[in-house]
């Protein structure tokens, strides 16, 4: 990722991604992460934010595999 993907790239808050996952658990977070699905997320004040590309690449794979199966 070059510098100018990253400056336009936002950070979501975990109640964010969790609504995209289709409205999934913090265990469910917390599982998926353990999993290697999620990455680990940026912390900043004790809250967990993920960039919106990695959250778009999860969910473009998991129809990639919706399709291919």
């Amino acid at each position: 990722m070059n510098q100018k993907s990253l400056a336009n790239d936002s950070l979501v808050s975990q109640a964010n991604v969790k609504k995209q996952l289709g409205n999934i658990s913090d265990m469910t977070m917390w599982r998926r992460r353990r999993q290697g699905i999620l990455p680990p997320p940026i912390v900043i004040n004790s809250r967990n934010y993920w960039r919106q590309s990695q959250i778009d690449a999860i969910l473009s794979n998991a129809i990639e595999n919706l399709e291919v199966a």
